[in-house]
């Protein structure tokens, strides 16, 4: 009997060393055990079976909310959130648990309304708010496109989305109204990698219409930095009169000498020379025409059929040509964006230009 009651001692000795083998060894303190159960069981110490082995004791962590000292440890997994969206995806794509169905034209999706909510602020005041769709179980959505909606519901529970020159201006005003910045930030950055000379007009007007502060000044500065390529295409043409205006009176338009804005006046109105005359007056008197050479402005007054039938504009440029004839000293606000180098490159063109001028 005596036998038996050491054998099932030490079998729990071995049991609770066998718990501990995996803590690391420098946060586990020895105790005297082994002596204490030499001393109290001497039939035991004598025995064949019995193996010395140090004890450990645990360590122990103190609870927030009591004083009790009790075993613990602090366990986050890396994978759960992912492993735990794709299961509520899986349960999206098989309209399994779904309890909200969102409308657009014909189309129905069914959804499950944490999601959502989670995603886009605009979902989250709709279902916890105290707005009628709080309530529905189908909720029509209008003015969104059906295709972009799809999009970004699965990245909602996905995280992922594609955004393609065909998409990026569909996604991003779906993605505005529903308020999921991450999906308008990303559509922005895929606009400004996207800007070039034949579409930065376009995208900058697209940006503005949509407040995206960002994108839209991105967009005005890449237009004056490169303003001389602008000009050669299409979007420039297409200008309504106030947004020329707007864009010929920027301090920061990046030109070479102020004759590269000139001609692009001159050729927007060619453009529809029948119903943009009426503006012309005023887009020549936005151009610093003021820091043009005299023969450029000379020419410009011999030659240009424009001119020739629209007297107020070439009586204009007379009026100019007249006052650098006669050094008349006039205020003008010089364009920042150039570099010094091209400053004083314009200044010595006009010098030389003048000096011809006056001398013929």
């Amino acid at each position: 009997m005596k036998n038996l009651e050491c054998m099932f001692l030490q079998f729990k000795l071995f049991c609770f060393i066998e718990n501990v083998e995996d803590f690391p060894m420098d946060e586990l303190s020895v105790s005297s055990t082994n002596r204490d159960i030499s001393s109290s069981f001497p039939d035991l110490a004598n025995s064949e079976l019995f193996i010395p082995h140090p004890t450990y004791i645990l360590p122990t962590c103190s609870s927030d909310e009591s004083n009790d000292n009790f075993i613990c440890m602090n366990f986050e997994s890396n994978h759960y959130l992912k492993e735990a969206m794709n299961t509520m995806y899986e349960l999206f794509q098989s309209r399994k648990l779904t309890d909200v169905t969102l409308c657009v034209n014909s189309e129905s999706i069914q959804c499950h309304r944490i999601v959502l909510a989670g995603a886009s602020p605009y979902f989250r005041a709709m279902f916890t708010g105290e707005m009628r769709e709080a309530l529905l179980h189908e909720i029509k959505l209008h003015y969104i496109s059906a295709t972009a909606l799809k999009k970004l519901i699965d990245f909602a529970y996905t995280g992922r989305i594609q955004i393609s020159e065909r998409n990026v201006c569909e996604l991003l005003i779906a993605a505005s109204m529903i308020q999921m910045s991450h999906v308008v930030q990303a559509c922005c950055s895929f606009l400004k990698q996207q800007l070039h000379p034949s579409n930065a007009i376009g995208i900058q007007e697209f940006a503005q219409s949509n407040n995206c502060s960002e994108l839209s000044f991105a967009a005005q500065k890449f237009i004056d930095q490169n303003f001389s390529e602008i000009v050669k295409h299409d979007e420039f043409l297409g200008l309504h009169p106030n947004q020329l205006l707007t864009l010929i009176k920027r301090d920061e338009l990046n030109v070479r000498t102020e004759a590269e804005v000139y001609n692009a006046v001159i050729r927007w109105v060619n453009h529809n020379r029948n119903s943009r005359s009426s503006t012309l007056l005023e887009a020549l008197s936005a151009v610093r025409c003021y820091t043009l050479p005299p023969t450029f402005i000379q020419g410009q007054i011999k030659n240009c059929s424009l001119l020739a039938g629209f007297t107020p504009a070439k009586s204009h440029l007379q009026n100019i040509l007249d006052d650098l004839i006669k050094h008349r000293h006039i205020s003008i606000n010089k364009r920042t964006a150039g570099s010094m180098e091209v400053y004083w490159l314009s200044l010595l063109q006009f010098c030389l230009a003048f000096s011809t001028y006056f001398y013929m």
